[in-house]
């Protein structure tokens, strides 16, 4: 019932505004309360949680004309697309999207090591290496290795790309010592 509260609040179905902000805000005020009065309940972090990170986004959605804004899709959300294609509909494709977003993400190690794993699928094996070695000069930051570790993926893609191009430097080394699964 608090999600529904706070779905109307959050895009409302009537009216001439495209939020109604108060009903948002008591949707969340009643989940943090519910949250104190069931603290054991791990759906109800959730629900806030998700309400919360939905919240963030308000100022956002909306021009200063009060409509709704349309975000053109990160060359990122490109690179994620293009994946599922691969997956989907085949490997040539997939990876024909991939590298018509190559040029926005050189300096993106996932880009080449996406890029590389489609190349070895398709048997190009020396094209594939020089993927890996791309990628194993732009390596992954502190942040994205947490995040990838956060879902359940190695942070350490840099480590086997390294070792695999013949470049398993210092950094590498550092990573294997901190303790972090290679993949």
């Amino acid at each position: 019932m608090l999600y529904l509260i706070f779905n109307e609040g959050y895009t409302a179905s009537a009216g001439d505004s495209l939020t109604r902000r108060e009903l948002a805000s008591e949707a969340i005020r009643l989940a943090r309360t519910l949250c104190k009065l069931l603290p054991n309940e791990p759906e109800n972090v959730g629900l806030l949680a998700l309400m919360l990170l939905q919240d963030s986004r308000r100022a956002g959605r909306a021009s200063p004309e009060g409509e709704l804004q349309r975000l053109n899709p990160s060359a990122v959300v490109a690179l994620n697309a293009a994946v599922a294609v691969a997956m989907n509909d085949g490997l040539e494709k997939g990876l024909a999207d991939m590298e018509a977003v190559g040029s926005e993400l050189d300096g993106y190690y996932l880009y080449h090591a996406a890029r590389a794993d489609l190349l070895r699928r398709l048997h190009r094996s020396a094209s594939a290496l020089d993927a890996y070695r791309k990628g194993s000069r732009s390596p992954p930051t502190l942040w994205s290795a947490a995040t990838c570790a956060a879902h359940g993926r190695s942070g350490v893609l840099f480590v086997r790309m390294a070792s695999v191009a013949g470049n398993a430097g210092p950094k590498s080394t550092a990573r294997s010592r901190a303790n972090i699964p290679v993949v």
